[in-house]
């Protein structure tokens, strides 16, 4: 039974996915610093590549790390990228669950026993209090209100004109 929960353990790792956090691709990288431009022509070659997988560039990229030696220094220059990248994710995770919080408080803060004064008051301080996630979710709820297709051109957005469009 045992052999069996390690192999399905096993078989489940080996092929769990890990969250890439994709580097911009004008970036510096200091480790192509010391290399000829062929090498860093190759490397964003390399990077490019819109028709392979995270995991697949990762695997040439070591390889071509191998290749130039630089590989070490890359790693360590990825891995503090990673690091980072993971601590803003947890940043901004907590930041929106603290803004939901936030947004019950501020919506409390609007009760009939206040005057438009008391309010005003209240709003202002908890905007000085916590200005990130007063931020975020006013910001939220002006999005809640905005039409889902807020992103389609005029001619997409009306139906009677698509319609006449493409007939």
């Amino acid at each position: 039974m045992w052999a069996i929960a390690i192999a399905v353990a096993a078989l489940y790792t080996s092929t769990e996915a890990e969250i890439y956090y994709q580097m911009p691709f004008v970036m510096p990288r200091p480790f192509l610093d010391k290399l000829p431009w062929r090498a860093a022509s190759e490397f964003y070659g390399l990077i490019a590549a819109r028709n392979i997988t995270h995991r697949a560039t990762r695997q040439k990229v070591q390889e071509w790390g191998e290749k130039y030696g630089v590989k070490e220094e890359m790693n360590k220059f990825y891995n503090k990228y990673q690091k980072n990248e993971e601590e803003r994710g947890k940043k901004a995770i907590a930041l929106l669950e603290n803004a939901a919080k936030a947004y019950r408080e501020y919506l409390a803060l609007h009760d009939d026993t206040k005057t438009p004064e008391q309010i005003g008051a209240d709003e202002k301080k908890m905007r000085y209090q916590i200005p990130k996630e007063y931020t975020v979710f006013a910001f939220a709820s002006k999005v809640a209100n905005l039409p889902s297709n807020i992103w389609l051109s005029d001619y997409q957005k009306n139906p009677i004109l698509m319609n006449y469009l493409l007939s």
